[in-house]
């Protein structure tokens, strides 16, 4: 499927998604976060979670920054951590 632009999504490669990762990993905005990647079929999938959603808006930005032209799929979930 053709995005905006007419050009189609590049399909994703575990090299990509592990590229992704390590930005996710050494992002100091996404610190104590639990994000995994892998690529399902047409797609690189975000899965894991984070405690806020401005967090999960940052995953997801920098993912497709890295990514280039491969879809991101965001399955992460926002578990706020409570107060102590």
């Amino acid at each position: 499927m053709a995005d905006a632009s007419g050009r189609s999504p590049r399909r994703p490669t575990a090299e990509t998604a592990a590229t992704v990762q390590t930005y996710l990993n050494n992002s100091p905005s996404l610190t104590d976060t639990h994000i995994h990647c892998e690529v399902a079929d047409d797609r690189i999938v975000l899965r894991g979670y984070v405690s806020t959603y401005s967090m999960k808006h940052a995953a997801r930005v920098l993912a497709e920054g890295v990514s280039g032209d491969s879809r991101i799929e965001d399955c992460l979930d926002v578990i706020p951590i409570p107060p102590k």
